[in-house]
């Protein structure tokens, strides 16, 4: 009769155990995995949709842009029409005016 300390240890126990634990590992792998997957396709949706709103907002801002060079075009326009009157006006008071060249004419 062979004694219990002389008898063969059976690795499949071990090698089961390991097995599982293996296989648990693989599974959390798995899982983690999949969620980094389903992260990832909500940070690109997210992405989309902000870079959609960007573009917009982008539109919107053009337009607004295009408003604001007008009314500068339009500004420069008056600023030009006012330089003119002015220098106008300048020279009506440089010129002796009708009154003045009678006056001289008669004298």
């Amino acid at each position: 009769m062979a004694s219990a300390s002389t008898e063969p240890v059976t690795t499949d126990v071990g090698r089961d155990g390991r097995v599982e634990v293996l296989q648990a590992a693989l599974e959390r792998s798995e899982r983690k995995r999949r969620a980094l997957e389903e992260w990832a396709a909500f940070l690109e949706h997210e992405l989309e949709a902000r870079d959609a709103e960007l573009e917009e907002r982008a539109a919107e801002l053009s337009f607004y842009v295009d408003e604001l060079d007008k009314r500068d075009a339009e500004l420069l326009f008056y600023q030009e029409e006012l330089q003119t009157a002015e220098a106008r006006l300048e020279a009506a008071h440089d010129d002796p005016g009708l009154w003045n060249r009678l006056v001289a004419w008669v004298r």
